[in-house]
């Protein structure tokens, strides 16, 4: 298999190792690359295995926590062992999501700057509001890598996905 295909096929979705992440956002990130017929690979920084957001799962109500849950063990392998994020090489990848807040870990801050430098799909999954914040300094006058801007990242929010959400019977 040639490298163009390889990256035509392979979708990156990076979860946030210093925070949980949202179950039921990567159940439709994850199903939606699988179902359009791309191979997936997990990432997070340091190759961390990531946790649930369990308050967030169990705001879904029980029937949809239960499929949320299901369809989590069919990932189990993944999410149990991610690559570590500075391992994994950006350009090999059709399209990455990084689901989280945009502003989660330096690693990822980091990586999504070299992927929109290089003007390669990213997709930012996160917040309550899908606006950015620029992070030429902070509180403390430390300089901080910039935020995906909207216009250079596809940023998301995941209210929206979940009202866009299409519920059917599996």
């Amino acid at each position: 298999m040639s490298s163009a295909s390889n990256t035509a096929s392979s979708v990156l979705i990076i979860l946030p190792a210093e925070a949980d992440f949202d179950a039921a956002a990567f159940v439709d990130a994850h199903r939606t690359a699988k179902a359009a017929g791309h191979y997936v690979v997990l990432a997070t920084p340091g190759g961390a295995q990531p946790q649930v957001d369990e308050t967030e799962l169990q705001s879904l109500g029980p029937d949809a926590a239960t499929r949320v849950r299901g369809y989590l063990e069919e990932c189990t392998l993944a999410l149990l062992s991610p690559r570590a994020l500075h391992t994994v090489d950006e350009a090999s990848f059709a399209q990455v999501i990084i689901l989280g807040e945009p502003a989660v870990g330096q690693e990822i801050h980091r990586f999504a700057a070299t992927r929109r430098a290089a003007r390669r799909p990213l997709a930012v999954l996160g917040g309550d509001v899908p606006a950015t914040r620029d992070f030429a300094t902070s509180d403390s006058g430390v300089s901080e890598p910039e935020e995906p801007a909207a216009s250079e990242a596809d940023v998301v929010s995941l209210d929206a996905v979940r009202g866009s959400r299409t519920h059917t019977k599996e």
